[in-house]
This record gives structure tokens, sequence and C-alpha cells, in this order.
């Protein structure tokens, strides 16, 4: 499930983000697909982190979303190779690092 509720720093407050997300028309069923890749700056033209870092910034007093610190949480629940059909700037970071991993 694609949801905040999985991460104890946002677990009371996920539905908040949600509809909050929801507004700047982020899909959750596929959020992948939210943002298209602009070529010139080889990133996209949005990014779904920023919005993420506002969406948790509104709840003052709560923690708030950090790439350091959640990210990594996150991406424990991600299945790599769903994303490496999805984000080419991610598929060519996994097979690099599965390469130096002698995998």
């Amino acid at each position: 499930d694609n949801t905040f509720a999985n991460d104890i720093d946002f677990r009371s407050r996920h539905e908040n983000m949600r509809w909050w997300l929801s507004k700047k028309k982020v899909p959750f069923d596929h959020p992948e697909s939210f943002s298209k890749l602009a070529p010139e700056r080889n990133t996209c033209e949005e990014k779904l982190s920023e919005l993420i870092m506002e969406a948790s910034q509104r709840d003052e007093g709560k923690d708030r979303f950090s790439k350091g610190t959640h990210t990594p949480r996150m991406l424990m629940n991600v299945n790599p190779n769903i994303v490496c059909g999805k984000c080419p700037h991610f598929r060519n970071f996994y097979l690099q690092l599965m390469a130096f991993c002698n995998f």
C-alpha cells in the first residue's frame, strides 16, 4: 500500500498528508507516474520528495520528512525490479550497484 501510515513518524497524520498530496495531483496507485523527465536537466520536472517534505511541514511540532532519514526506511518496502522497469535513472544506479557488489 502506498501510504505514509507504515512509517512511525507519519502514522498519526498520514490522512492529512495524503489529502494534501492528492490536491497536488499525486497518484497514489502509481506514484512513479507523478512527473515527467526533463531531459535537458536529466531530472524530473516536479519532485515528489519536495511535495512530501511540504506536506510533512504542514503539521507544526511534528517530525518533518527528511530524505536522509525517511527515504531509506521507505525504500525497504520497494521492489527494485518494479522500480527498474519504471525509472531509467534508478535502473542505471541499481545495475551499477549490483555490478559493484558482484551480484
